[in-house]
């Protein structure tokens, strides 16, 4: 009876809450900016690279091929101490583009190191000349006019962070779309909570942010996880300008990144993820992680408890995993509609199922056990 009554309470607040992100992901109109007239942003693109040599020509000519004013923007990549030939494969591709304003810094040149991307990023801001700066990642790509709507959002809006979306490249295999559903379920919530002021979540491979906002909140400083380059620096900013976090939706400002490919990869990723967890220091944050893993694992433990307990109240248990199963599936429609990505609805049963007990799981596993990232 404890259990039904535990089970009943989070899945409730879940099902508010995500109501709740609806409610704001649907407040985010399409953000159709046009063309600037005459565009004034002088923009710097942090790229932190760390052995991504099958994918970094790739990135490039998707940054070459960009429609905003060359003489606007530049390309800063940071080598994070890459042991592959990822810098030589971006210096060819340099030397082939004579107009493509782009620099290579080498990190291991600085002292002391820690090795992780944060550190990349601050010594990439540090040698930035635009007054705003754009991180994306060496898997990325983007549309032609990605930096172009970013600015011209920038110049109408003047927010201290923009947000914007980020989607998984189409995949044949069935985990490849399963990882791409979940993953435009976590862009679009954390969207919607920028959208309803308490912003939870955002993403690094296309996050921009002013110069100054980034010296003012002393960048990354005071973090005390290897990861967390998005997040933490979203806490920071929302805090000293409150309201000045905006997401971008606007379906020309999408940058696409691989998905991970193999069965480590991803935990190693989700546990990544889930080490944040523990450091959050946002009152409402951790109440949303305590929700939304807390539904998960009690719904973990009553299919457990549905095969094992021949006294379990099974139509309760189905009526609890009902609500939380509509309110989902309305999220993930809406959201997948915008992505033009509705044919991964045919995923959804599986990945709602799949995903309580992988929820379950990596929640706990990452809270104790450490991941590895890139060696």
């Amino acid at each position: 009876m404890a259990y039904l009554i535990a089970a009943s309470i989070f899945t409730l607040a879940y099902c508010v809450l995500m109501l709740f992100y609806t409610y704001g992901w649907l407040k985010l109109t399409n953000k159709e900016s046009g063309p600037i007239v005459q565009p004034s942003t002088l923009i710097s693109v942090i790229l932190s690279v760390r052995n991504e040599e099958k994918v970094i020509e790739n990135c490039l000519l998707h940054l070459a091929g960009q429609d905003y004013p060359t003489h606007l923007f530049e390309i800063l990549i940071i080598n994070d101490n890459c042991s592959d030939a990822t810098i030589q494969v971006a210096n060819s591709f340099i030397s082939s583009k004579s107009d493509f304003n782009c620099t290579i810094l080498e990190l291991r040149d600085q002292s002391p190191l820690t090795n992780n991307k944060k550190e990349a990023i601050t010594f990439g801001v540090s040698k930035a000349s635009g007054e705003l700066i754009i991180t994306t990642d060496g898997d990325c790509t983007m549309g032609a006019s990605w930096l172009s709507t970013i600015a011209a959002y920038y110049e109408g809006n003047r927010p201290k962070m923009i947000s914007s979306p980020v989607v998984f490249q189409a995949q044949a295999s069935f985990a490849g779309n399963l990882q791409a559903l979940e993953f435009i379920g976590l862009v679009a919530s954390g969207a919607a909570s920028i959208a309803t002021g308490h912003p939870v979540m955002c993403n690094g491979a296309n996050l921009a942010y002013e110069k100054t906002v980034f010296n003012q909140v002393d960048g990354f400083a005071g973090d005390k996880s290897a990861s967390g380059d998005d997040i933490f620096l979203m806490y920071k900013i929302a805090n000293f300008h409150p309201g000045g976090v905006h997401f971008l939706k606007n379906d020309k400002a999408i940058v696409t990144a691989e998905p991970v490919q193999t069965i480590n990869g991803f935990l190693n990723q989700r546990m990544r993820w889930v080490s944040k967890t523990k450091l959050l220091k946002d009152t409402y944050s951790f109440m949303v992680a305590i929700i939304v893993y807390g539904t998960n694992l009690l719904l973990a433990v009553g299919a457990i408890l549905l095969i094992a307990s021949p006294d379990f109240n099974e139509l309760l248990f189905i009526l609890i995993f009902s609500a939380k199963f509509i309110i989902d599936f309305i999220f993930l429609f809406v959201a997948t509609s915008f992505f033009k990505k509705g044919n991964l609805m045919w995923y959804f049963l599986p990945c709602e199922i799949l995903n309580v007990f992988y929820v379950s799981i990596i929640g706990l596993i990452g809270s104790l056990k450490q991941y590895s990232w890139k060696n």
